[in-house]
């Protein structure tokens, strides 16, 4: 068998061309090049796009979901198509390139005249278009990344979640028509996995990932010790609660036991959190972790008599111990042992590179460069001006003391701007109104003496662009106001709120202001990394909302400002629930759908609309 193997692996690629093969080596250089990778991303990411037009709820025999349809057929043909050619370039399984080793490529190349490191073709920084041709007398120059890169395709964690999700298509589609696949038809819902490939064609979400990847390794102790915790207080809550929930939906003192609830035509009904086995029990203690609900379920324990009894208020108030010990140790202690120990992890990262975690190679140096910058203090050094007419206002423009007074009048500025109130006096109204002109007029001479003093290099400070922004948006309110009357007070208001910006001016003139901003300019690449992986998993969450729970009826949590109908509503829905905000509540409608779905795809006639 392994003689069998080595044949295969040396002979050919799906036993179709040899390693020589001169289709395979330019199949290679084309998906190698960022040509490919640029053209396949904007089709992945329009692809992405017209998820969001697929609903459950769309007419299945409309235009649009016949555009749909055929928009999918022709996208999934697109990644089929760049999967086979991957594999044909690169092997299926396994390929000679992934047998060539450092040392190897380093022998051949110092015997072909490549010498030194800066010129070593594993030591270059940037990846090639050049390949490596296994099988030949020439060996080109390859970099790294693109040495990672032409590895065998399933050799490759990204190419096997592209390779994934193109089979989960295939299938998708060929449910469509085949009665006999009907089972399948759960796939629809892997569709929404589709936007994961952008990860794999985005340096920084990649970056992002690994990190987290890393940081799963030494979660598994604190998982081991967290769900240990609450399967004890899971058990716990099954000996004391178990059954004991349940209480009739008429309220009459009379009623004591079950039987005594279906005498009276009532139904006895439980609680949707309790502890009558040991999956509902976790369930319950998970709610109670994250702090939702979690008074409702001690008070239905405190109320609880037995089983098959009403429960009475305050019939066992001893069992707030139960729940208040678990809030002690589920809330306070798990879950922030929990996110302690994540932090704990990416610290040791950060540690271990000596630098700002979830960055690019050329987002790390971005940062470096501003660092030095920052650390040296460099200036675009100004030229004073060779006419005696521009000195003095060019003196003024970078006099201290002019600065100190324009930032003083920002201050008041801004002190004016929150003195307005509901039901002013005309008076009143009229003298803010006079004093946001003074304060126009000197900021328009403001720019007129730095315009005037510093010429064109005006327009080469970031503060200044600031500044000349505002009074532009500034002076068209006043224009707008002066001509419209009442009917322009909002784009007059509006306007007149801009001017707060310039309190942005306050972080130029303070140390310790600086440093905080410049803190913040370097992890911005890092939080837009972060934040892309973020909407990332929002949209692939919104499509499978919609996917899942658009058909279901307005009831309880679900309205018409809380529903998964749409995939604006269905991302509104998800950062609500993020918050922490009803969480529970919505997934027990979305689990509790008896009479919420229909047949046969006739939404319409079905859901009733509130």
């Amino acid at each position: 068998w392994y003689r069998l193997y080595l044949d295969l692996r040396d002979r050919s690629c799906c036993i179709l061309h040899r390693h020589t093969s001169t289709l395979r080596d330019k199949l290679r250089a084309l998906v190698l090049s960022p040509t490919w990778d640029n053209t396949m991303l904007v089709f992945i990411i329009v692809s992405s796009l017209v998820l969001v037009l697929d609903n459950p709820l769309n007419d299945p025999d409309g235009d649009l979901q016949r555009v749909l349809f055929w928009t999918d057929v022709v996208f999934t043909t697109i990644f089929a198509i760049e999967a086979t050619i991957k594999i044909l370039a690169l092997g299926f399984i396994w390929d000679r390139v992934d047998d060539v080793s450092k040392n190897s490529l380093l022998k051949k190349n110092a015997s072909s005249g490549v010498n030194g490191d800066d010129s070593n073709p594993l030591l270059m920084s940037t990846p090639t278009k050049s390949f490596i041709s296994p099988g030949r007398s020439k060996i080109q120059r390859i970099s790294p990344e693109a040495l990672k890169d032409s590895r065998a395709y399933l050799r490759n964690a990204w190419n096997c979640l592209d390779f994934f999700v193109v089979i989960v298509s295939i299938l998708n589609l060929s449910t469509g028509s085949n009665s006999s696949l009907k089972s399948l038809k759960a796939l629809r819902a892997l569709r929404t996995l589709k936007p994961l490939r952008l990860i794999s064609r985005n340096d920084g979400l990649k970056v992002v990932v690994l990190a987290l990847m890393n940081s799963i390794p030494p979660l598994a102790n604190v998982l081991v010790v967290c769900g240990f915790g609450v399967f004890i207080f899971a058990i716990l809550g099954i000996n004391f609660f178990k059954g004991r929930f349940y209480s009739c939906d008429i309220d009459n003192d009379s009623i004591q036991t079950k039987h005594d609830c279906e005498e009276a035509g009532g139904r006895w009904t439980n609680a949707r959190s309790n502890f009558d086995n040991i999956i509902w029990a976790t369930l319950t203690l998970f709610e109670m972790s994250t702090t939702e609900g979690w008074l409702e379920v001690m008070y239905s324990g405190v109320d609880a008599r037995g089983i098959d009894k009403q429960p009475k208020k305050n019939s066992q108030e001893y069992a707030v111990i139960f729940f208040i010990g678990f809030m002690i140790v589920g809330h306070l202690f798990i879950l922030n042992l929990f996110v302690g120990v994540i932090i704990d992890q990416f610290n040791e990262e950060k540690a271990t590179l000596n630098q700002i975690l979830a960055l690019t190679p050329a987002q790390r140096e971005w940062v470096q460069i501003q660092k030095n910058l920052q650390r040296h203090h460099l200036q675009e050094f100004v030229e004073e001006p060779k006419e005696k007419g521009r000195k003095l206002f060019f003196f003024i423009a970078r006099s201290k003391i002019f600065e100190m007074f324009i930032t003083t009048v920002i201050i008041l500025n801004t002190i004016v701007l929150a003195m307005r109130y509901l039901d002013m006096s005309n008076d009143y109204e009229n003298a803010l109104l006079v004093m946001n002109y003074i304060f126009a007029a000197i900021f328009n001479v403001e720019f007129m003496i730095k315009l005037i003093g510093l010429g064109k290099n005006y327009f080469k400070d970031r503060w200044n662009l600031l500044d000349f922004v505002v009074i532009l948006g500034t002076n068209v309110g006043i224009v707008l106001l002066l001509i419209y009357g009442d009917s322009a007070a909002l784009v007059g208001a509006v306007v007149r709120t801009f001017r707060i910006a310039r309190l942005l001016r306050l972080f130029y003139l303070s140390r310790q202001l600086r440093v905080l901003v410049d803190t913040l300019m370097y992890i911005l690449p890092s939080i837009a990394n972060i934040g892309a992986l973020i909407f990332l998993i929002f949209f692939i969450y919104a499509l499978l909302g919609v996917s899942l729970f658009a058909p279901i009826m307005y009831q309880g949590e679900m309205s018409s400002h809380a529903n998964f109908r749409t995939f604006g509503m269905a991302m509104l829905m998800l950062i609500r629930m993020t918050t922490g905000e009803g969480w529970n509540e919505i997934m027990a409608e979305a689990a509790d759908t008896d009479g919420y779905y229909t047949e046969g795809g006739g939404f319409v006639d079905c859901i009733e609309d509130q």
